[in-house]
């Protein structure tokens, strides 16, 4: 991985002003000069849970402080920044970013929605993600979130209900944008709604669940069925099964099902939607009393144009636990919606006209039967412990073929030694068996 001063290099000291005159609101008049710009170094207590083998992961990223002074008055000023720019260094991680298209994808989003929010104006729904202030094909450069009070949570972590809520706010929040944006330029033009995902489709492209797109995502995904057949395998609840044979060969269907699951529906409303609501991609502040205060959600390189309950179902499935989801999943739809109700309203429209209750509860079964497809094969290699993994992201060889090839190995070793794992991986398996493998049949027609 590359270090903090070669990832700040990626940047021109001109581009480092522009972005600090963005960042700080400095009018394009001012004469500004750049004094220093470094990494900042990690607090002490922040972050102490996070998992530093997948920080940065499809990108190198840096806290940045870049301090300026004006000209005519000599007053210096500083702008707390975080860069994300292509790896470099490791051929599988820059596969990852470049070859996926993943940040290319990234950037693509961010400049859809510097078209979009000017079209809302004073109405567009409160913050729901980093503004990013300048942008080239090889980085992006965000306002600091972590120098506003917001932090992530362990990766192996779990979401309360005041997390949940918070997030799921969140989502309502980009969802709404979406929907009040189509909507808005409808009514300029008098004509159907401007479809975001046909008129920028570069933002919103499956590069993950395809085989349109061979790349060492899909691949991940496709060689996912192995990992999920050996976990089956490995409990007695399914190997002494009458249907194990059915599980095993439903389980081959997985990445097919999938596809046609994030796919534009031709049924229900589609918004822009995040597309990776795990625990890594939501950053949480708190008030000075410790209770949670707000939430944003943090990179969008997997965006696709889909159902909003897809973003829903996913955070639950990945975020929370089943008996959780069992005591509240319900009333956390209903957070969701009514969140989605406050910040269209706030931009002058009407949640119950552009995506009716009935509508958003009636996709959920859509969005839980992919959010539970989709666990099963991220939480197998997402949830191994940090002495399995290590060794895995120092070699590129390794990783690669862990990536594209064989996870079983460390599969089987996790389960045989980790307690914590079984519990939350076998978990996982259960509901894509029980609920989907061996329930939904009309899938695997």
């Amino acid at each position: 991985m590359a270090s903090s001063s070669d990832v700040l290099d990626a940047l021109s000291k001109y581009e480092w002003v522009e972005a600090a005159r963005l960042a700080l609101h400095i009018g394009q008049d001012a004469d500004l000069r750049l004094v220093e710009v470094a990494a900042k170094a990690p607090d002490a207590d922040a972050d102490a849970d996070a998992d530093e083998d997948f920080q940065g992961f499809i990108g190198e990223t840096a806290s940045v402080r870049a301090r300026v002074v004006e000209g005519a008055s000599g007053e210096q000023r500083e702008a707390a920044l975080f860069l994300k720019a292509v790896p470099s260094g490791n051929r599988v991680r820059e596969a990852l970013a470049v070859g996926t298209r993943a940040f290319h994808k990234e950037v693509a989003f961010f400049a859809l929605l510097e078209r979009l929010l000017p079209r809302l104006r004073n109405k567009a729904p409160a913050p729901w993600a980093a503004r990013c202030v300048l942008a080239n094909p090889r980085w992006l450069v965000f306002e600091d979130l972590g120098a506003q009070g917001f932090r992530t949570l362990g990766l192996r972590n779990t979401l309360d209900f005041a997390h949940c809520a918070a997030a799921l706010e969140a989502l309502a929040r980009l969802h709404a944008t979406s929907l009040a944006a189509e909507e808005g330029d409808r009514r300029a033009r008098r004509l159907s709604p401007w479809r975001l995902g046909e008129r920028f489709p570069d933002a919103v492209e499956e590069v993950m669940f395809t085989d349109a797109f061979p790349n060492i995502l899909s691949n991940y995904i496709a060689s996912a069925v192995r990992p999920i057949k050996t976990l089956v395998a490995l409990m007695p609840k399914y190997k002494d099964s009458p249907r194990y044979t059915d599980i095993m060969q439903r389980a081959d269907h997985l990445p097919r099902i999938a596809q046609k699951l994030v796919k534009p529906s031709d049924k229900f409303r589609n918004v822009l939607c995040h597309g990776d609501v795990w625990i890594n991609n939501i950053m949480f502040r708190y008030s000075s009393w410790g209770q949670v205060a707000e939430a944003r959600l943090v990179d969008f390189q997997l965006t696709r144009y889909a159902p909003p309950a897809l973003d829903v179902e996913m955070l639950l499935q990945m975020c929370t636990r089943r008996a959780f989801r069992d005591a509240h999943a319900h009333e956390l739809r209903a957070t969701y919606y009514e969140a989605l109700e406050r910040a269209l309203e706030g931009a002058g429209f009407d949640a119950r006209q552009l995506l009716p209750r009935a509508e958003f509860e009636a996709s959920s079964a859509t969005g839980a039967a992919f959010a539970r497809i989709a666990t099963a094969c991220y939480f197998p290699g997402d949830q191994l412990p940090a002495d399995i993994m290590g060794p895995v992201m120092a070699s590129e060889d390794v990783l690669e073929r862990y990536m594209q090839e064989e996870r079983c190995p460390y599969v089987r070793d996790a389960w045989a030694r980790d307690a914590d794992y079984r519990d939350r991986v076998g978990e996982t398996i259960e509901e894509l068996v029980d609920n989907l493998l061996l329930a939904e049949d009309h899938l695997f027609a």
